[in-house]
């Protein structure tokens, strides 16, 4: 599904997705017309009379050739404990995309909120957000699925399936959590990736993606929130190729100005309704996070200018708007009397 913030010039995750295709074209390109031939040993070489050594050999072979490349997008992990509690129910390590329940659905009174924000366009880009993310407690890795909460046999679920990390800042007053949630299935094969985003513990915004052996799949990421006072957040997914079992996902947070939000400093953007005030970037008032971290600052400082894939004209941003964001204007307080 098309995402205007996707879509953007200016967008980090749309550029992101832009190299990864460049680079995949690339290296097809590249591919020499005669391989070399792979003399190292594989699993199919062992036979019955294969000693202890060539075994070994032919294992560390195989182990080194599904060695998981770590994508150069992908944020540090935190182990858990900082984050008190999540908003996410539980019944999220069931989601699948044939059964119920179906990752993208959420509760009927929620839903008008989920498509004003699906809705929205952007006017213009306030800039990266790093989030600290850390591994839920409801991770495979600390609660494995079993069949009795499945509902389904045991080899059903990848190993190392469910994940669950999740990570949470305050943003011009309005406490942020952001769930990412990512499972593997066989019987077809299969995966589903979804991103959820609470404001002030209510679900604002989602959107995931799932894909299957069989040869179909949907999205409609990034998951998009909007934060009041004409700001919205995008979180996305930009992980190159399949996720390796224990990998970090490359997710992207970003900050938005859209459209049909008010000017900022408006007497509206300080309404109990729309309580964030946005000349620049929101403020984000917690100490974990804010600015962005070494490793995405140097991989994002060589992307290129996205060039729109579709015939889409984006405003100018107003003009009461400030510059883009920068490391410090995470620190800097919002605008405005918001007494």
């Amino acid at each position: 599904m098309p995402s205007p913030f996707k879509d953007h010039p200016d967008s980090i995750a749309g550029r992101i997705e832009q190299q990864q295709l460049e680079d995949s074209l690339r290296q097809l390109r590249e591919l020499p017309d005669h391989p070399e031939e792979d003399d190292e040993p594989s699993w199919l070489d062992i036979a019955l009379d294969s000693t202890e050594e060539e075994v070994e050999a032919a294992l560390q072979a195989e182990a080194e050739r599904n060695r998981p490349v770590l994508d150069p997008f992908a944020a540090p992990l935190r182990p858990p404990g900082a984050i008190a509690s999540c908003p996410l129910d539980r019944s999220w390590r069931r989601w699948d995309m044939f059964n119920t329940p179906k990752y993208w659905d959420v509760p009927n009174e929620t839903q008008p909120i989920i498509d004003a924000a699906s809705a929205a366009e952007p006017s213009s880009h306030l800039g990266p957000l790093a989030l600290d993310w850390e591994l839920a407690r409801d991770d495979a890795s600390f609660e494995p699925m079993t069949s009795a909460e499945s509902g389904q046999p045991d080899w059903k679920y990848e190993k190392s399936s469910p994940r669950h990390l999740h990570a949470e800042t305050v943003i011009a007053g309005a406490h942020i959590h952001v769930d990412w949630a990512y499972a593997r299935k066989h019987g077809p094969g299969r995966s589903i990736t979804e991103i959820r985003i609470f404001v002030d513990g209510r679900l604002a915004g989602r959107g995931g993606r799932c894909g299957c052996s069989l040869g179909f799949g949907k999205g409609d990421l990034p998951a998009v929130a909007l934060l009041g006072g004409g700001a919205a957040l995008t979180v996305d997914d930009v992980t190159s190729g399949a996720l390796a079992t224990d990998a970090m996902p490359a997710l992207v947070a970003e900050l938005w100005r859209t459209q049909d939000g008010p000017s900022a400093c408006s007497p509206e953007s300080r309404t109990r309704s729309a309580p964030s005030c946005v000349s620049r970037a929101p403020r984000v008032e917690s100490e974990r996070v804010g600015r962005p971290t070494a490793p995405y600052t140097q991989e994002w400082a060589r992307l290129r200018p996205l060039e729109s894939r579709r015939a889409r004209q984006f405003p100018p941003a107003p003009p009461n708007v400030g510059p883009a964001f920068s490391p410090g204007a995470a620190e800097g307080a919002p605008c405005g009397d918001r007494s």
